[in-house]
């Protein structure tokens, strides 16, 4: 048998030698990588709250020092840097120290600091800012910053980012406006989620009123004067524009999305004047699908009302529209739908979408007029799109931010809407609405998609019911859908059926039945407009709202 030798105890020295020292390495590795993951902490948490200085510095000019800075702890008093925001100093929560009172946002003209270093000189330094560890920490620090900045060995450079840019909107239940009553509550966004935005309003704060306050995440703002008012946000990593809106004792209709009787509305048939459709009507509405005018029946018309105003647009070529409180229409200039009463992108030059004879056409506003008559008015919504064309205007609701759910193309179709239906967390169940919306409403306005705005937030839940109670669910604006009883009856007809004013009856279906449809070795699919489904003949279909189907030969 042979000998076994073991290790010697050089050897056995030796290699506790060699783990000592790669312990050591990784050590200090992990120890650098702890402390620069540290200190890059406190350099983003720093970076977020001279951010948010700038707006502070407009809205609270008193609290700005002779040396043209302001405290940290006021920022936060004042609602400016969220209670739970970390501390640049220490990199704990901000509220768990006392030394804020020592920390301070001051206005500089200096460079921007290029990646982030040790606080040994306690103060940081960004675009027209300095941010203030201590009292004593010296400005001059920061002059050219970018070229003389030390930065300790484990410091990593900040990414260059192009910067987005954004506009202010402001909203009321839910509803983009640019003109308020005295006394209205409304907040504002820059199409960013609420809470990631602060805003501020660069002309004055009615703190008697208790205004702006915190709600929810967003910043609820309230005016008791009339006048301008311009409201800002600040977000780092953007550029966002400011909005001025108007309080203004204006006798305009409040909340109504509605066109001026006489409106000449396009149906499968020809024209008809607002105040004359019903729910057995055939619109002819813009598919956002197929990009083209496709047929639907209306989902919900609301009933005369009455106005003392209204705003009477003419375009290009000669065209008239009429229409009371806010209204969209489609602007080729933005490539989407905006308000008529949004002064800031609805104005003379703008440049608006026009159907004639199936076909696109872009027109220019050329006036704009209010007048101070009284006219009744009405609004539609079609099943699935919610425009309707007006006076061969393409048009829809007032609830632009709905209607924008996804980015338009050029030619006026969706653009990324089959990724958003893709992800179930997008969508509303009907669990979700049942309490508030009928079924009918839900799957034909497809409710269930404004999850995707709420997700982002563009609108919050509460904002969607708001609209929803404000209109199809207000019995005082809705005229109700054909009913026999108890029961709901919708129109369910093919592009082949000979309809007329004298059978429509019988192309009523009890919502909630079963349709089947026809066999015709002619046709490969039935097309229904309302859901944008292709159907092989005989099969069925529950009937919730209107539908129309076209054939597809084979």
């Amino acid at each position: 048998m042979k000998n076994k030798k073991g290790f010697t105890l050089i050897e056995l020295l030796a290699v506790i030698v060699i783990l000592a020292v790669i312990l050591a390495i990784a050590g200090t590795a992990v120890i650098n990588s702890i402390n620069d993951s540290r200190e890059k902490t406190k350099y983003l948490a720093a970076q977020d709250i001279a951010n948010m200085a700038e707006a502070y510095m407009v809205a609270e000019k008193g609290k700005v020092d002779d040396n043209n800075c302001v405290s940290v702890k006021n920022m936060i008093d004042d609602g400016y840097v969220d209670s739970d925001a970390t501390n640049p100093l220490t990199g704990e929560n901000i509220n768990s120290s006392n030394d804020l009172s020592n920390q301070k946002v001051c206005k500089a003209n200096v460079v921007k600091q290029e990646g982030y270093s040790s606080i040994e000189n306690e103060v940081y330094c960004f675009d027209g800012f300095v941010y203030k560890l201590n009292e004593s920490s010296r400005e001059s620090l920061c002059e050219n910053s970018s070229k003389n900045t030390t930065t300790s060995k484990n410091t990593t450079t900040s990414k260059t980012t192009t910067e987005k840019h954004l506009t202010v909107h402001c909203y009321k239940n839910g509803i983009q406006k640019t003109s308020f009553k005295p006394g209205d509550e409304f907040y504002c966004s820059a199409g960013l989620a609420i809470k990631d935005v602060q805003y501020y309003e660069s002309s004055r704060i009615m703190l008697s009123s208790g205004y702006p306050k915190k709600e929810s995440n967003k910043i609820v703002l309230k005016y008791t004067s009339t006048g301008n008012v311009t409201i800002s946000a600040a977000k780092t990593g953007y550029t966002i524009d400011p909005i001025t809106i108007k309080i203004t004792n204006s006798t305009e209709a409040d909340d109504n999305s509605c066109l001026v009787e006489g409106t000449k509305i396009k149906t499968i048939n020809g024209y008809k004047n607002i105040e004359d459709i019903n729910y057995d009507d055939l619109l002819a509405t813009w598919s956002y699908d197929l990009g083209k005018i496709v047929y639907e029946y209306p989902i919900w018309i609301e009933k005369e009302s009455s106005s003392n105003s209204y705003q009477e647009t003419t375009f290009s070529d000669g065209t008239v529209l009429k229409t009371v409180g806010f209204h969209g229409i489609y602007s080729y200039d933005l490539n989407r739908f905006v308000s008529v009463d949004d002064k800031e992108n609805f104005k003379v030059g703008t440049h608006v979408a026009k159907i004639e004879n199936g076909k696109l056409k872009k027109v220019t506003v050329t006036k704009i007029e209010h007048k101070n008559e009284k006219t009744n008015y009405y609004h539609i919504e079609s099943t699935r799109y919610y425009n309707v064309i007006a006076n061969d205007l393409l048009t829809t609701d007032g609830y632009v931010e709905l209607t924008n759910l996804y980015d338009f193309n050029s030619n006026i179709t969706w653009n990324g809407n089959d990724e958003v239906l893709q992800d179930k967390n997008n969508l509303y169940s009907y669990s979700d609405l049942k309490q508030v919306v009928p079924y009918y409403l839900y799957k034909g306005l497809r409710i269930e998609e404004a999850k995707y705005l709420v997700n982002n937030g563009v609108i919050t839940k509460e904002s969607l019911i708001d609209i929803l109670n404000n209109t199809m669910l207000n019995d005082s604006r809705t005229k109700k859908p054909i009913t026999k009883g108890e029961n709901r009856y919708w129109m369910v007809t093919l592009d082949t059926d000979n309809i007329n004013t004298t059978n429509k009856e019988k192309y009523l279906k009890k919502e909630g039945s079963t349709y089947t449809l026809p066999k015709d070795d002619n046709v490969k699919y039935w097309y229904n407009s309302s859901d944008n489904k292709y159907y092989k003949p005989g099969s069925k279909v529950k009937v919730y709202h209107g539908m129309h189907f076209t054939k597809i030969e084979k």
